[in-house]
C-alpha cells in the first residue's frame, strides 16, 4: 500500500516547481504543467481503484 502515497507526493512536488520564488526561471510552462497535472489525475483515479478493489475482495 505504499504506492497509495505517490498521488500525495506527486500533488505536492507540482506545487513546489510551480512557485516561481523556490524555482525561480525554472518553473513547469504550460504544456509541462498539463502534462504533468493530466498524469496525476490518472494516476489518483488508478490508485483509488487499487484501493478500492483491494478493499472488496476482503
Amino acid at each position: 500500500m505504499v504506492a497509495a502515497l505517490l498521488p500525495f507526493l506527486l500533488v505536492f512536488m507540482l506545487i513546489l516547481v510551480n512557485r516561481n520564488k523556490v524555482m525561480g526561471v525554472h518553473t513547469n510552462s504550460r504544456i509541462a504543467n498539463v502534462i504533468a497535472w493530466g498524469t496525476s489525475i490518472i494516476i489518483i483515479v488508478l490508485t483509488i481503484g487499487m484501493i478500492w478493489t483491494t478493499s472488496v475482495r476482503q
